[in-house]
This record gives C-alpha cells, sequence and structure tokens, in this order.
C-alpha cells in the first residue's frame, strides 16, 4: 500500500519535478557560462566592499578574502556562491513548501481523504510516506544540481573542490528539508493549502529577512539565530568544506519536530474543517 502511495505522489508530481530540474539545470548553465567574463572584470572587490553589509550578506559574501583572489577578481566559489549557491535553498525551497502546504490539504479540499483512509492505511503511513518520498525527490533534485555544477566546471576547466560543492549542497539540503517539513505541519493543521501555503510562506519570508538585516539590528541581532538560514553560509562551505555541526543539528532538529508535530496533528485532526 505504502509503495503504491509513493507510486501516485511520483507520478502526479513527475512535469512539476521535471520543469524544476530543467530550470536548475538552466539557472546553473547560466551561471558558469556568464563567469569567465565577469571573472576578468576588475574592481570587483571596490564594488562589493561598497556594498552595505545587508546587501553582501544577501549575496552570501560576508568575507571578501573568501570570495576574490589576491588582484581582487571574482573566484569561481565566490561567484558560484554570489550567484548561485546563495540563492539556491530559497529557490528550491519555494517548490519544497509548496508541495508540502499541499501534501494532506489537497486531497482534504477534493473530498478524497476520507476514501483514502477507507483502506488499511494508518494517518501517519499515509502523511509520513508521502512526507519522505517528497524529500527524497529534493534530494534528487539537489543531486541534479550538484551534477550540473560539476559538469559546468568540467567544460570550462575550472578547478573546484567537488567534496566541498558536495557538502554545500548537503547542507542546503537540509534547510530545503526544513522549509518543506514545517510547510507539511501547517498542512496538517489547516487542512487547506491556501491557508497552509501562507503561512509557511510567510514564516520563511520573515525568517529570511530577520537573517538578511541581522547586521542592522543591534541589541535584536540576537533574532538571527532564530532563522534557519543564519546556519548555512555557501561561500565557507565552498572553500574549505568545513561543515558546522550545529547545522546539522538544527535542520534535522527543525525536520524531525516538524514532521512528528505534523503527524500527531493529523492522527486527531477532524477531516472536516
Amino acid at each position: 500500500m505504502k509503495i503504491a502511495i509513493m507510486a501516485v505522489h511520483l507520478r502526479l508530481g513527475m512535469y512539476g519535478s521535471l520543469a524544476w530540474a530543467g530550470g536548475l539545470i538552466i539557472y546553473a548553465a547560466a551561471i558558469v557560462w556568464i563567469y569567465p567574463t565577469v571573472s576578468e572584470v576588475e574592481g570587483m572587490g571596490d564594488y562589493l566592499e561598497a556594498m552595505p553589509e545587508q546587501f553582501r550578506e544577501l549575496a552570501g559574501v560576508t568575507d571578501l578574502t573568501q570570495a576574490l583572489d589576491e588582484k581582487g577578481f571574482f573566484t569561481f566559489e565566490g561567484f558560484l556562491s554570489t550567484e548561485y549557491m546563495s540563492w539556491f535553498p530559497v529557490l528550491l525551497g519555494i517548490y519544497a513548501i509548496t508541495s508540502g502546504a499541499g501534501i494532506v490539504a489537497r486531497d482534504a479540499e477534493r473530498g478524497a481523504l476520507d476514501i483514502l483512509l477507507a483502506q488499511p492505511l494508518h494517518r501517519y503511513g499515509l502523511l509520513l510516506t508521502r512526507a519522505v518520498t517528497q524529500i527524497a525527490v529534493l534530494g534528487m533534485l539537489t543531486a541534479v544540481s550538484l551534477v550540473a555544477l560539476l559538469v559546468g566546471a568540467a567544460l570550462l576547466a575550472e578547478p573546484i573542490g567537488k567534496v566541498d560543492l558536495l557538502y554545500t549542497h548537503a547542507i542546503a539540503f537540509g534547510l530545503i528539508v526544513a522549509l518543506y517539513s514545517v510547510a507539511v505541519f501547517w498542512s496538517a493543521v489547516f487542512l487547506r493549502t491556501s491557508r497552509a501555503l501562507a503561512v509557511a510562506g510567510l514564516g520563511t519570508v520573515l525568517a529570511y529577512v530577520i537573517n538578511v538585516l541581522a547586521p542592522s539590528l543591534g541589541p535584536l541581532g540576537w533574532l538571527e539565530k532564530l532563522s534557519p538560514f543564519a546556519y548555512y553560509e555557501s561561500l565557507p562551505l565552498l572553500n574549505t568544506g568545513d561543515v558546522d555541526p550545529f547545522s546539522i543539528i538544527v535542520y534535522s532538529g527543525i525536520t524531525l519536530v516538524a514532521l512528528a508535530a505534523a503527524t500527531r496533528v493529523f492522527e486527531h485532526r477532524d477531516l472536516v474543517s
């Protein structure tokens, strides 16, 4: 029964997944294709240094020495962080939140949830099977991004740490799954896709804005630690591959707590919403 649920979930979301995979490939190819031109532009260091700290935070360049070489030109890792990897979890996170918000809410809205649960299937089995299946899809899309960048770097003959790039994608994947799990929770709470998407989306935007504005929050700078985006820094990961174990703990914790809470709420939820 669970295998059937997984197969149906994959089939229904196939075109959306393929579209996102194609979009990531095109985006990665465009960034790699542009790099040779940008790498020859002088004065990038002065330009980045003149940017407000909040804008550098937005671009994922908190340390200029990690993004530029000794002559002030963009390194390949610096450019990838600024133009791709700092945005990757945001872009794929949009898809994750959208799919998570409808994981059980769409069937409730269609009146199909009662029919599904009339089968020999527990509520938690339905929710967790779908959640794990979609997490696997997000993992495959993350792998598509990794391969696209590795192929692009090889075509440009640009040296890049393959393991470092893998670690960067792995931490980004953790962030994406955390965002997805929170959306699953709100789907179970509201059983309305629009409401779940609104709350999950607004919460994600707020967390992102807090992380970006953290340098200017003054005594409220501690709020940055409440944002899951604060534990993902693509540039240091691309340069050194040094993974902060705390980021793994944070993303794993958010995922497990959100899915556990979603399961409990869904188990006791009146399906007539």
